[in-house]
């Protein structure tokens, strides 16, 4: 700012009007407003003079400070000293707020026995153990004999987990379970089931719709195959239960038990192929021929006529996840059957291959049982006609259905 736009400022701020100014100063009015205008500059002398007019120091008219005089200066002290206590009561309010926050989280770490929030894991000791370093407090977990043991103490009280004498042991503490069979494919199932365990009652085997190769992980992070870990007695088919690894539970027959003679190993169970895509040779009173595929397709159920290549949709209840022939009778009279995404199991209520026309409607028959993941046809004897169909659930239960086979 010049200086005329300097006297021109201070002179309002004073309330002093150009007139009275040139008068104090003892100047024409003009004199005065080409100072203000910038287009004359005054002297040293003048500036004195000027300055002891507008009541202010000389520095102030030159604007080195804004302190007009003391009522400025007592504002401008005031005011650095809010600017200041403002700082300070911030810092005061983060610093408590900090506290608090370290105080209430070391509480509630006593109180419900874990680390604190404000801590980081620093090492581990022998495999065995591992410690949080706090703030205030260290927090250490130890294992001794399979059990961990939670102890927390106040920082640099110099707390050590006790050595475990057993150096050598494995630990068996379990921390994950999991099924890697996206991963994994060394460990298929044969057929429909695998087994990875036995015991004097039970085997038990893998669900294996997909192929399931399941890694148990201990907490000194070493891993080791289901099979391994239950055979050493490392985990239990309670841990599988916990983890909800899918398996199936079979009771063993007793070494004692008496079998039923048969030379042909009768009652025997055959499994019944799961398919997305079935094709019927059909004949009409034992004349007319008609080829029909039954093929899954966006989740339902569609039949095909192979002749003229048209199409309609015979199941849309539910979604749709496998289909399947039940072949009975001595002309091997069939139906179809239809197991759904959510285990729902379907038959048709009427013969396929021989009662069936292309403008029929197939009515299917919802079965009383739940869960299915797989079927069996168990024949009494060679000369079987019909055969038992058995659905089996996602726990490995049996169940015999009763079916209306004409």
């Amino acid at each position: 700012m010049n200086i005329g736009k300097r006297i021109h400022e201070l002179r309002k701020q004073k309330r002093i009007s150009i007139v009275n100014f040139a008068k104090q100063l003892n100047i024409s009015v003009i004199t005065a407003s080409s100072w203000e205008k910038g287009d004359v500059v005054p002297d040293s002398l003048q500036l004195t003079q000027i300055a002891k007019a507008l009541n202010v120091s000389v520095d102030t008219l030159l604007n080195k400070t804004e302190y007009n005089n003391d009522v400025d200066l007592l504002t401008s002290a005031y005011d650095d000293h809010k600017e200041k206590n403002k700082m300070r009561n911030m810092v005061i309010i983060i610093v408590a707020f900090l506290t608090l926050f370290i105080i209430g989280d070391t509480m509630l770490a006593l109180i419900f026995k874990r680390s604190p929030l404000l801590s980081w894991k620093t090492s581990y000791l022998n495999g065995d153990s591992y410690v949080d370093k706090g703030l205030i407090m260290d927090s250490f977990y130890c294992i001794n004999d399979d059990v961990v043991t939670f102890k927390q103490t106040f920082k640099l009280s110099g707390f050590k987990c006790p050595s475990n004498k057993e150096k050598n042991k494995i630990n068996k503490y379990v921390v994950n379970i999991e099924d890697t069979s996206k991963t994994k494919s060394d460990f298929k199932c044969s057929n429909a089931t695998e087994l990875f365990y036995e015991d004097d009652s039970y085997e038990y085997y893998f669900e294996c719709i997909n192929s399931s190769y399941v890694i148990v992980t201990y907490y000194n992070d070493k891993k080791e195959n289901v099979k391994q870990a239950l055979e050493n007695g490392k985990v239990t088919i309670k841990d599988l239960d916990e983890y909800n690894i899918k398996y199936i539970k079979k009771e063993k027959t007793k070494e004692n038990e008496e079998l039923p003679v048969n030379k042909e190993e009768y009652p025997k169970k055959e499994s019944i192929k799961l398919k997305d895509s079935l094709t019927f040779y059909l004949h009409k009173n034992n004349v007319q021929a008609l080829e029909i595929t039954f093929k899954i397709k966006d989740n339902k159920v569609i039949a095909i006529n192979n002749q003229n290549n048209t199409e309609k949709e015979i199941f849309t209840q539910e979604e749709v996840k496998s289909i399947f022939i039940r072949l009975y009778g001595s002309r091997e009279e069939a139906k179809l059957g239809i197991i759904t995404s959510s285990g729902n199991l379907y038959i048709s209520q009427t013969e396929i291959n021989y009662d069936y026309v292309w403008n029929d409607d197939i009515i299917m028959e919802k079965q009383n049982v739940q869960n299915v993941s797989s079927l069996q046809i168990e024949k009494a004897s060679e000369t079987d006609p019909t055969g038992s169909l058995i659905a089996i659930n996602d726990e490995g239960q049996e169940i015999y259905l009763k079916e209306n086979l004409t």
